[in-house]
């Protein structure tokens, strides 16, 4: 046991703690220790552990694997042996392919590394050079519209075009589709059309408000009774129905109130339901409106292929050697790195910690973010911060306490996060 440990006990003990809790760089000195524990003396002895005489309780800490290992390594890369190797590093180091590196790395031509990696990089109409996974992945109906639209210019598009082919989504045909009375992609002629065929309102005219999605149906036909009640007639059922608006019925009381007529509404109700399910049957009855509405929804919706994230490239520099993160945890951090935004919907100890943490500081080292903040609970920050200092030994972290919140304290804090170059 040395002099300080005998003297002031294990850095994370509450007395230490509470003694340095205005040091925003005291977790640097706490993440030393890891695995703390206070345990009574009947855990103590069942863990092999010696309790001093007269003491209800001991504390026990591991080193952490700095005091150990050697955890940090210079990553320097200066020359890549082939073009899946440049690639690599320069997704690695930008987050994007880089042309102009890769030839650095490979002393090699732009134009000879793109013949080399084939169809696994593309340049987009936009001129910008991306990795198929990117490419070949979200609307690529929009995508491959672009990329023939490029092609007639520029033949060099055709490959854009063939790969694109190959993964538009199948059509969905009409018992995979969705569609009711009032659906905003179905237009408006074909919703005339039923209400004077199917309804008995053949005089009728219909539109659809785009910047609100609802439709406004205009004429003085009341249509057939059959889909209306003693209150609300099917002109006006009809409109409610295809505008998304709720269906009530109420009556005006001696007071001037207004209250809902439960049968009246509940009538009325009954009626929407047998008119929305005499549309949905109708609706794919005609061949050519079944054909041309198929047609409407595929390539309205059924638009997107899902992009598969592989951050297998990545390398994490500055990351502690001591800590190997899952492969989950890599792609989910190459997915933060694309998209710049991202839920992880991740079970309890699936390693969402270490994921945010590694995100942020390859985003920070990539230059896509400059001072990241983390939100969470008062009771988790001494967790976080010392998970922090264990993934990334050498992080600039600063990490507050409900003191720092404090009036005569609040502008020194914001002080601090202004002038200091952290990486959270």
């Amino acid at each position: 046991m040395t002099p300080l440990l005998k003297s002031f006990g294990l850095l994370n003990s509450a007395a230490n703690v509470h003694a340095f809790r205005d040091d925003a760089d005291a977790f640097l000195v706490r993440a030393l220790e890891v695995n703390y524990q206070r345990l009574d003396a009947a855990e103590a002895e069942r863990a092999g552990i010696t309790v001093r005489k007269g003491r209800a309780t001991v504390e026990v800490a591991e080193k952490a694997a700095i005091l150990l290992d050697r955890v940090l390594f210079p990553d320097v890369v200066r020359h890549a042996e082939t073009p899946d190797d440049a690639l690599a590093v320069s997704l690695n180091l930008r987050g994007k392919v880089d042309l102009e590196l890769m030839a650095d790395l490979l002393q090699s031509s732009e134009e000879s590394i793109v013949a080399a990696l084939a169809n696994r990089v593309f340049k987009t109409p936009a001129g910008e050079w991306v990795t198929a996974d990117y490419y070949l992945s979200g609307n690529v109906k929009a995508a491959l519209t672009l990329a023939r639209e490029a092609a007639l210019k520029d033949p060099a598009f055709e490959r854009n075009v063939a790969a694109l082919e190959a993964v538009q989504p199948a059509d969905l045909s009409p018992g995979d589709i969705h569609v009711a009375l009032g659906s905003p992609w179905v237009p408006g002629a074909d919703y005339a059309d039923f209400a004077g065929e199917v309804l008995g309102m053949p005089a009728l005219s219909i539109h659809l408000v785009t910047n609100i999605q609802k439709f406004i149906l205009s004429g003085d036909g009341r249509g057939h009774s059959r889909y209306g009640t003693s209150r609300l007639n099917a002109r006006e059922i009809f409109n409610k129905v295809i505008s998304r608006e709720p269906i009530t019925v109420t009556d005006r009381m001696h007071d001037g109130r207004y209250v809902i007529n439960s049968t009246e509404t509940e009538a009325a109700r009954q009626m929407a339901e047998a008119m929305d399910s005499e549309f949905r049957e109708w609706i794919w009855k005609d061949a050519g409106r079944r054909t041309r509405l198929t047609r409407i929804y595929n390539d309205t919706f059924n638009t997107d292929q899902p992009r598969t994230y592989d951050g297998s490239h990545l390398t994490f520099p500055g990351k502690s050697a001591a800590i190997t993160l899952r492969a989950s945890q890599v792609n989910a951090v190459w997915r933060m790195i694309q998209d710049g935004v991202m839920l992880a919907d991740h079970v309890v100890g699936a390693g969402k910690t270490y994921l945010a943490i590694a995100a942020t500081m390859e985003m920070r080292r990539m230059g896509l973010l400059r001072k990241a903040l983390f939100a969470v609970p008062n009771h988790l920050v001494s967790q976080w911060a010392g998970d922090f200092m264990r993934l990334y030994p050498s992080a600039k972290i600063l990490a507050v306490s409900e003191n720092d919140f404090a009036k005569d304290r609040r502008k020194l804090l914001f002080a601090r996060i202004a002038t200091g170059d952290w990486d959270a």
